[in-house]
């Protein structure tokens, strides 16, 4: 993977402090961001799932009742905000399967949330900077020599148990090529074209096209900012294209300033007009 540390175009200091600012300005802080109502996995497998062949008015939708929600927050109770939330809140795509249930959301929020709820941690917003070197580790999006040592001897010990996250039957920059092709499908609401593409071109298992569809989901509620913004058109679906030349890693968190500005810490604006 092309790195911009090892190549010398960043300092070492400027690396480190990226991944602090992204982990700071974006990390999930346990309950703030915003959320009317339950998020459990029960919850939100009672939403209505994403209307693809709307995707522009559902994540309008899901702004719109955001703010008017926050407009009214003084008149209304916690359970009419919730009663409302519910009714604009989109499942976006589901696993089933016994200890393994897992779920991907859009929600009212602060403005637009992504939410993903696993077995083990329950509900969850991810930050870029936690997200992406985990899925360029478990998809191996990159070279083995650029994951960590920890992350890489979690992923063989569960290789070893059957617990896989692609067939191994791709090579790095295929499986690249395909989960930007994929999430460009999703970013168009359509999760079957994108499941798809993961599993017939990646080569990506159930638990691989799980991992793409944290980040997929995240940039649905971008998706949705950029649409509301009405500026920076195209930011989005050109930061999915950028996965498939280098990672989402290099795309999100160390070159985001070029290739996803929107992800940059302190960089919430870059849409709005």
């Amino acid at each position: 993977m092309p790195s911009l540390r090892r190549d010398g175009k960043i300092s070492k200091e400027e690396h480190q402090q990226n991944i602090k600012d992204h982990n700071e300005v974006t990390r999930h802080r346990g309950g703030g961001i915003g959320i009317p109502g339950k998020r459990s996995y029960e919850h939100v497998m009672s939403f209505q799932p994403l209307d693809g062949k709307n995707i522009h008015g559902e994540l309008k939708n899901i702004l719109s009742t955001s703010r008017d929600i926050r407009s009214k927050r003084k008149e209304m109770t916690a359970e009419e905000k919730a009663q409302k939330a519910l009714e604009a809140n989109r499942l976006v795509a589901s696993r089933i399967e016994p200890r393994r249930n897992t779920a991907h959301s859009l929600h009212v929020g602060n403005d637009i949330a992504a939410v993903y709820n696993g077995p083990t941690h329950g509900a969850r917003v991810f930050s870029y900077a936690e997200l992406a070197p985990a899925i360029d580790a478990k998809l191996a999006l990159v070279e083995e020599r650029n994951i960590k040592a920890g992350r890489l001897k979690k992923i063989r010990a569960r290789a070893e148990k059957g617990k896989t996250y692609h067939d191994g039957k791709k090579k790095v920059g295929q499986r690249r090529n395909a989960v930007a092709k994929g999430l460009e499908q999703l970013l168009k609401g359509d999760v079957e074209k994108m499941t798809d593409i993961l599993k017939n071109e990646g080569g990506l298992t159930t638990r691989g096209i799980n991992a793409a569809a944290r980040l997929g989901t995240i940039l649905l509620a971008e998706q949705a900012r950029e649409a509301e913004g009405g500026r920076g058109q195209g930011l989005v679906p050109a930061a999915v294209r950028n996965i498939a030349e280098s990672s989402c890693t290099e795309t999100f968190v160390s070159d985001a300033g070029k290739k996803a500005p929107f992800a940059k810490p302190n960089n919430a604006n870059i849409f709005k007009s």
